[in-house]
């Protein structure tokens, strides 16, 4: 039998497409006005800057003059000190708007590995061939990382707007791992497809442009620190240290508020982008294998973050997996079969009515003037405007890899020395993991029988004088009208409308910029938005108060149920389990909330005086206070066992067995604040643990009555 490998130039490059015309790729008039946007923003820019750079350096000379002038008339060890930090104030300043000049972006990822043609040589003659469909150059290099991406990216400098940077090239194993050899393909056309028409280089400049100007304005390098160091020294001569800061900081406001302009019109022309390389990536591709990448992408990254997370837990045992990718394919495909996306030879295939099932339909639709990229339906929109079949290859795109395995195992490695170094661990096989999976998913699983009743929502807490309505075979629900699809559907509904009146209430109160907005597919303005959340409100009124009674009816039918069995004691105890965790887990949610709203506001103030830090210190203490009466009653070993690691275990331990407090009222120390942070962290996860497993006991509790009622 011939190796696949031996064969791949002649089987496994899905055949590009001969079109009659290409016109459908050529800029649209909306990138062309985009460009022009863009390229006004950056001249009018640079105008601003040039004038700032002019002063800078006029204030330079004025400081070199001044501090030899001092120095002269009167010199001495003070005045040497004064003109030198004069001088070095002017310099700094004159500095700080050129260095960005001699200053180079790079993208490192400790995660990425460089692969040699000698090594893949399948791989790079598959992507030779597609630079040639594509008309794109070959990358100048390619790399390998773990994740469930693609990339295009270079190393961009000031001198980038002058002298051509060749790309390098980035795959991510974790989506070649869930792609066909045809949707592989797509995705890397995609990703050529933003450098593939010489009409789409002023894009690339833009983008340079535009990241030498974000350098200049947001990133820190070593001139800050060359001005930290500088301060230290103190005196007078660190006095103008802390001149020159304050002045930066001046100069770094005033481009930052001009970078956000030119940032808007450059997020215009990203979108315009994506919507070219899509249709470059179809017309090499085919609209089919480019929808189900586009598709697939998300659900992949899903399942691999899935897998990670499982193999977080089973680390915190001391396992680790040698390959990752294979237990991402096993958790992959049990979310397909899960939710119904198995289509052909066993691949995933989210089709029209799967992504109606599985994802909340909004009523609002914002357009995010700052998305660099369009939304998903908007993304298939554009390339629908054309129709180009191609036929696909539907083998693994880990055909294209020499030695896959050994590739896949030193990806799993190096994640590992990432996320645990020098941390000592036993081997967990993939049977092991496949087991250990499924009894973590069932530890939560809400069984199919009741048709989405008790997803993402608390059950409204019934007390026992609203079950005093005797029971009637004839003028209560059954099981049957209860757990339905309407009426999970229903529930859904509501669910999307409380979301959306969140984004109504940002929009009425300009957290959402927006002027403009749509609802319902009709076009609305600002302003109108109140009326349209006093409609919202009423109906979710209206929803709420059905599901209320649903949820008593719930309650009713299922004791009404355990009597008849002996087992209504049984079973009120573990509705009174449930309701105790969510109303933990709610009284914990706004003590967290409060603790982030005070810890932000704490650190965008940045110094405070003592009268301001005992005012902080003494608020931090009563939320603290406020967190240690949500958790006093709480079963100590409850709450521990269900973690995960020894560390938090320990920590919240000590905390509990000790009962002190964490915050002081007289001080605020940072360390108090990350150890208060790491103490709710825990709690939130722990407390949010039981409330899934008394839920979990519960239904299943449920269904075993039910089913012994059928029985009987």
């Amino acid at each position: 039998m011939i190796p696949a490998y031996l064969i791949m130039k002649n089987n496994f490059y899905p055949k590009s497409p001969i079109l009659p015309n290409y016109d459908f790729i050529q800029p649209s008039s909306g990138f062309k006005k985009a460009v022009i946007g863009v390229i006004i923003s950056i001249v009018l820019f640079l105008c601003f800057y040039f004038l700032l750079l002019a002063l800078a350096g006029v204030l330079l000379v004025l400081c070199g003059m001044g501090g030899l002038f001092i120095l002269l008339n009167k010199p001495s060890l003070i005045t040497l000190l004064v003109a030198g930090g004069l001088f070095l104030f002017g310099l700094m300043l004159f500095v700080f708007m050129i260095k960005f000049i001699f200053s180079a972006s790079e993208k490192d990822n400790p995660q990425r590995i460089e692969i040699k043609e000698q090594d893949y040589p399948e791989l790079f003659e598959f992507i030779r061939q597609l630079t040639r469909d594509t008309k794109t150059p070959f990358p100048k290099r390619i790399f390998l990382s773990p994740e469930v991406n693609a990339m295009v990216f270079y190393n961009s400098s000031f001198w980038s707007l002058f002298f051509p940077v060749r790309k390098n090239l980035e795959i991510g194993m974790g989506l070649v791992n869930a792609m066909t050899v045809s949707e592989f393909k797509a995705i890397l056309a995609h990703e050529f497809g933003h450098f593939s028409q010489k009409s789409m280089a002023v894009g690339s400049y833009i983008y340079t442009v535009n990241r030498v100007i974000y350098d200049l304005v947001y990133e820190y390098d070593k001139w800050d620190n060359a001005l930290a160091r500088w301060a230290e020294t103190g005196g007078i001569f660190g006095f103008f240290a802390l001149v020159t800061s304050w002045f930066v900081e001046g100069v770094r406001s005033m481009l930052r508020f001009a970078y956000n302009i030119i940032n808007k019109s450059y997020m215009k022309l990203s979108r315009e982008m994506e919507y070219h390389a899509d249709l470059i990536a179809v017309s090499v591709s085919g609209n089919e294998a480019f929808k189900n990448a586009l598709r697939k992408t998300d659900f992949a990254a899903f399942t691999f973050d899935s897998t990670l997370e499982h193999l977080n837990l089973l680390a915190a045992s001391d396992k680790f997996t040698r390959n990752i990718y294979l237990d991402h394919q096993f958790t992959h495909l049990f979310y397909a079969k899960y939710h119904q996306l198995l289509g052909d030879h066993g691949q995933v295939k989210i089709g029209e009515d799967a992504l109606k099932n599985h994802m909340v339909q909004s009523r609002v639709e914002v357009k995010d003037q700052w998305a660099s990229h369009p939304s998903h339906f908007e993304r298939e929109e554009n390339i629908n405007k054309v129709n180009i079949e191609v036929p696909e290859i539907s083998d693994s795109a880990w055909v294209l890899f020499r030695n896959s395995v050994d590739i896949q195992v030193k990806m799993t490695e190096l994640l590992y020395t990432n996320s645990f170094p020098e941390k000592p661990m036993s081997i967990v096989s993939h049977e092991e993991y496949q087991h250990s999976f499924q009894l973590e998913i069932d530890k939560f699983n809400i069984q199919e029988e009741f048709k989405g009743f008790y997803g993402g929502r608390y059950l409204r807490k019934v007390e026992e004088d609203e079950l005093e309505k005797t029971y009637s075979e004839t003028t209560c629900l059954s099981f049957d009208k209860i757990y339905n699809l309407e009426n999970g559907e229903r529930i859904k509904y509501l669910q999307s409308n409380l979301s959306d009146l969140e984004i109504l209430g940002q929009i009425r109160d300009k957290h959402i910029p927006n002027r403009y907005f749509d609802f319902d597919g009709e076009k609305y303005k600002r302003k109108e938005a109140k009326v349209l959340i006093e409609n919202l409100e009423r109906e979710n009124e209206e929803l709420q108060s059905w599901l209320d009674e649903l949820d008593i009816a719930a309650v009713q039918y299922h004791l009404h149920q355990a009597k008849n069995l002996g087992q209504k004691e049984a079973l009120w105890s573990k509705y009174q389990s449930y309701y105790f965790w969510t109303d933990t887990y709610t009284k914990l949610e706004e003590v967290i909330f409060k603790f982030q709203v005070l810890t932000n506001h704490i650190f965008a103030t940045g110094r405070v005086n003592e009268e301001e830090e005992r005012k902080y210190a003494a608020e931090l203490s009563a939320i603290e206070k406020q967190m240690k009466n949500a958790i006093e009653i709480l079963p100590a070993n409850e709450l521990i066992k269900e973690l995960n690691w020894e560390e938090d275990q320990k920590f919240l331990a000590a905390y509990i067995k000790e009962d002190n407090y964490i915050s002081k009222t007289s001080s605020l120390q940072e360390d108090d604040m990350v150890n208060l942070n790491q103490l709710l962290n825990i709690l939130i996860a722990t407390v949010g643990i039981n409330t899934g497993l008394s839920l979990k006991r519960l239904t299943d509790f449920q269904l075993e009555l039910e089913n012994s009622r059928i029985l009987k």
